[in-house]
């Protein structure tokens, strides 16, 4: 609780990007376990839950870092875990503290 305090803090500063990696890749980690059955009921709650903690954040994050997660998500073998991403998207790509827009479009590029 306290990084996300930290994060929320203040925006500019450079411990709040270091603080902003760390979140990310905490939300990665279900995503690492490869080796855990990946139809377990935990690991896929567990997606959609990081799924749909990444749209309800409120931090200005990095695009990139959104969509990294949001692909691995899109990927996953789990249709819960997919449904739950294409389902954030909307609320991503339309919230104003997030440049997702335009990190897709360089994607696409």
């Amino acid at each position: 609780m306290r990084l996300i305090t930290n994060i929320c803090a203040d925006p500019s500063s450079r411990e709040q990007f270091e603080n902003t990696e760390t979140l990310f890749s905490i939300l990665k980690l279900p995503w690492l376990f490869l080796n855990i059955d990946s139809q377990s009921d935990i690991i896929r709650k567990t997606k959609c839950k990081v799924i749909s903690m990444l749209s309800k954040i409120g931090i200005k994050a990095m695009s990139e870092n959104i969509l990294e997660v949001l692909d691995l998500a899109l990927q996953d073998q789990s249709a819960d875990v997919r449904a739950e991403a294409v389902a954030s998207m909307p609320i991503l790509a339309f919230n104003p503290s997030y440049d997702i827009i335009t990190a897709m479009c360089k994607r696409l590029e």
